[in-house]
């Protein structure tokens, strides 16, 4: 019966853990990737992915130990650096048309406008969006490759001058091709 129930509990923690997974197992040559690391307190760890099949980027989000049931600002950032007090050197957000801070929806919003994502009741964000204001395919003022990705404290109001109010970055990641 000990038996039983530790083979059980492990395949409860086992099934728990590799839901709770946040890497991808699929990513080809075309694909980028962010691998999100913590900086700040937040405990914050995780992979974005970005596609580009056809002309929308199609941005995957699979992050863990986030607090549960909250929304996170999340942008593009104009600098592929991560380093610096709460990723300070990863810059403002990406703009390469000097638009005003808005929603992902407003095309005359910051490129790099990703607006919010949500933890569902674990802290884990599981989450796809997509975009046309971005590319992943050069020459494209647009392009995101050797940019980060920038996880934020709190909401983005998306309408805040000049970054949404969203509060301190607590995760951030550069964004390579695989």
């Amino acid at each position: 019966m000990k038996n039983l129930i530790k083979t059980t509990f492990l395949g409860l923690f086992i099934t728990f853990s590799s839901a709770c997974e946040a890497e991808f197992t699929n990513v080809d040559s075309t694909d980028a990737v962010a691998t999100i690391q913590a900086v700040s307190d937040v405990d914050i760890e995780g992979q974005v992915k970005f596609t580009q099949p056809e002309e929308a980027v199609r941005i995957h989000f699979k992050i863990k130990n986030l607090p549960p049931n909250q929304k996170f600002g999340t942008h593009i950032h104009e600098n592929g650096d991560c380093t610096g007090k709460e990723a300070k050197n990863a810059g403002s957000h990406f703009n390469p048309h000097d638009h005003p801070h808005g929603s992902l929806k407003n095309s005359m919003s910051h490129a790099g406008d990703l607006g919010n994502i949500e933890s569902d009741e674990n802290g884990v964000i599981d989450t796809v969006i997509e975009t046309n204001l971005l590319s992943l395919k050069e020459p494209s003022p647009t392009y995101i490759v050797d940019r980060s990705i920038v996880i934020h404290a709190g909401v983005d109001d998306l309408t805040t001058q000049p970054s949404g109010s969203s509060g301190t970055k607590i995760g951030c990641g550069v964004i390579n091709i695989h």
